[in-house]
């Protein structure tokens, strides 16, 4: 193996109102109304360990309504998709939550004789320690379905440490803080060889963000957010690595230019 192995799994699509997220001036960034932006999730194959990043599920009595597509029909769920790609969730090793949103967590669970156990047992969850305990816009039954259950069977660790600390796992994989989007938001980075791969989850969440001088979310803390783009945008850039974010289809690399840098779309 001389490549991070990546599997995208795409778990549903959202409608995304770009006048609602990025303020009433974005309005005219995409043509045709609200976007329809997936909601994915990854698998990393590396030598000795297989990891998931981010464990969706979509179910109309999770989602709030203003990200909900009319007369949507979803993909198959979470632990379907991976068993049709040869992928056991028991052979699951680490399992890394970018960050305590509805939609990056509702799969970490299913029943088992009439009780939630974690679909994942055999896998060490990460959460940046900022997002746990969830703050009371998140908390709820969808928390204690899946996060609480995970938790209570001792199977979650918090993560911890300054932006620009990578948190590192072993075998290739690391853990790089990158606050904004939630206070304890963080990126995986996956390295093979000279293959580095980036898992973003929402430090960008649609294309019109990957411009020069995009705009940033609405609900995230400004400052944060700019300076976690900004640690990644150099590192990517510099490292020559494949970026993935999960409310974006396709794979990045980011290259410096007249002093900025640009995105560049992988075929």
């Amino acid at each position: 193996m001389d490549r991070v192995a990546v599997t995208v799994l795409e778990i549903a699509r959202l409608r995304f109102d770009l006048a609602d997220a990025y303020g009433p001036e974005a309005a005219g960034l995409a043509e045709g109304g609200p976007a329809a932006i997936p909601v994915q999730a990854f698998h990393l194959a590396l030598p000795g360990r297989s990891v998931l990043v981010d464990a969706p599920h979509y179910d109309p009595a999770d989602t709030p309504a203003a990200y909900q597509l009319p007369n949507y029909q979803a993909p198959p769920p979470l632990a379907v998709q991976l068993e049709d790609r040869g992928i056991a969730p028991g052979d699951v090793t680490d399992v890394v939550l970018t960050h305590l949103h509805f939609d990056h967590y509702g799969g970490l669970t299913h029943l088992v004789d009439g009780r939630l156990r974690p679909l994942f047992a055999g896998a060490r969850h990460y959460l940046g320690r900022g997002d746990w305990p969830p703050a009371a816009a998140e908390a709820g039954p969808l928390v204690d379905r899946t996060v609480g259950v995970v938790e209570a069977r001792d199977l979650l660790s918090l993560t911890s440490a300054e932006p620009g600390e990578d948190i590192d796992l072993g075998d290739g994989l690391a853990l790089v803080p990158a606050p904004g989007e939630s206070p304890g938001h963080q990126l995986v980075r996956a390295q093979v060889g000279d293959d580095v791969v980036y898992l973003v989850g929402d430090l960008f969440h649609h294309p019109v963000e990957l411009r020069g001088g995009g705009p940033d979310v609405r609900w995230a803390d400004p400052a944060a957010m700019a300076a976690s783009k900004r640690r990644l945008t150099a590192r990517a850039a510099d490292e020559g690595a494949r970026v993935y974010a999960s409310h974006i289809d396709g794979a990045y690399r980011v290259a410096r230019s007249c002093g900025g840098f640009r995105w560049l779309r992988l075929g």
